[in-house]
């Protein structure tokens, strides 16, 4: 299987949920602690906090880490067939 990856500095991905409850993606994360660069399933939220939109990556329901920078991201591929 191949993963068409994309930068986030060239586009960003989409909130597809509803009421901004966020869209799951593969991302790939780097830290300056690790070794090398790491491949998670992380939650982009598009949200309007305060009046202002906000948009931003979760991890296990929670704000991303500052440490760790998001530089590139893919959709989950179809579901395998029976």
């Amino acid at each position: 299987m191949n993963i068409d990856w994309i930068n986030v500095l060239d586009h960003e991905p989409k909130d597809l949920s509803e009421y901004g409850l966020g869209t799951d993606y593969l991302v790939t994360v780097r830290c300056d602690t690790w070794e090398k660069k790491k491949t998670m399933v992380m939650t982009w939220c598009e949200q309007t906090v305060r009046g202002r939109r906000v948009k931003r990556w979760k991890w296990n329901d929670r704000l991303k880490i500052d440490e760790w920078k998001v530089t590139h991201w893919a959709s989950f591929p179809e579901p395998a067939d029976d």
